[in-house]
């Protein structure tokens, strides 16, 4: 499932949420890498995360509950919702390194995991990779 987050006009951030184009089944590493190279070079944050995963759920919140945050142009992609999300969960495995989500990218910059993000939040780099933008 594809999960845009957009600012509202209550100027807080609501869920939109809208069927994605599965990479569609049988599709070869090339087209998932050039879909998730697609989506972080369209979005200032990407974030591939499972719809029960704690880690994910915190990741997600940060993005949700900081005010700094909140502006930001945020899309979340729940492997565990899409056909392909085994498949594009081994591709950015191969891409970073990283096996367990969440799969967290900035500006079209891998930036690690949960706790990457939240520690990054913490030491104010988060807040500068988004003001790049």
């Amino acid at each position: 499932m594809f999960c845009p987050r957009k600012k509202s006009s209550s100027k807080s951030t609501a869920a939109a949420t809208a069927t994605a184009t599965d990479s569609d089944n049988g599709n070869s590493p090339t087209d998932l890498k050039a879909f998730i190279e697609t989506e972080v070079g369209q979005h200032q944050v990407v974030i591939f995360a499972k719809s029960y995963c704690p880690y994910c759920h915190r990741t997600e919140d940060l993005f949700e509950q900081k005010p700094e945050l909140k502006d930001a142009d945020i899309v979340i992609h729940h492997l565990d919702e899409r056909q392909d999300g085994p498949e594009l969960q081994d591709q950015l495995h191969t891409m970073t390194g990283q096996r367990t989500v969440p799969n967290v990218w900035i500006n079209g910059s891998f930036l690690g995991g949960n706790d990457d993000t939240q520690r990054a939040y913490s030491n104010g780099k988060l807040q500068g990779m988004l003001s790049k933008m």
